[in-house]
């Protein structure tokens, strides 16, 4: 469950296909700021409705890795 007062940091698998494969790492983290609701109307290519739709969505702080740190077991 998702709930930024009692667990707001996450991870979640990267998909990441475009770098090199030494950077590669499988996994992102972040944390959530914010849990928004809002009713949103799309008018525009493949719109089927005019009436508004709820939709549910999340501010995220995404954390950064420090590619200059060497860790693991082999920096060990």
């Amino acid at each position: 469950m998702l709930n930024p007062r009692t667990h707001a940091d996450f991870m979640m698998l990267s998909h990441e296909d475009e770098e090199e494969p030494e950077n590669k790492f499988p996994y992102w983290f972040g944390r959530i700021v914010g849990i928004f609701h809002a009713a949103v109307i799309y008018t525009g290519p493949g719109s089927r409705s005019v009436e508004p739709q709820h939709m549910e969505f999340l501010f995220v702080q995404w954390f950064g890795r420090d590619l200059g740190h060497q860790g693991g077991w082999k920096a060990k």
